[in-house]
């Protein structure tokens, strides 16, 4: 993940909305991505958990990538501190 290149809009995130989560970075070794999980946690629960399909090809050799998902805030959403956790997964019938 590159830092520059993953970034949330709007930023800070509001409630009744959409927040888009764009992530990017550089492979520094061939991967597969078929599907990007991102998960929310809110004190240390998990309260959001949803596979988005990456529909830009699967290899990805060395080169950048660029991906934003959407992410529905409640409209009433606690003043809290959110850890997002965002996984990548592959071709395997076991992710």
């Amino acid at each position: 993940m590159d830092t520059s290149q993953t970034y949330a809009n709007p930023d800070p995130p509001q409630t009744g909305g959409t927040e888009y989560f764009t992530l990017g970075g550089v492979f520094t070794i061939p991967a597969q991505v078929k599907k990007l999980e991102f998960i929310c946690h809110l004190g240390g629960i998990p309260v959001y958990d949803q596979r988005f399909t990456y529909p830009y090809g699967v290899e990805y050799p060395l080169s950048s990538w660029q991906y934003t998902l959407p992410f529905d805030v409640p409209s009433v959403a606690p003043d809290l501190e959110y850890f997002i956790d965002i996984k990548g997964h592959g071709t395997t019938k076991s992710t």
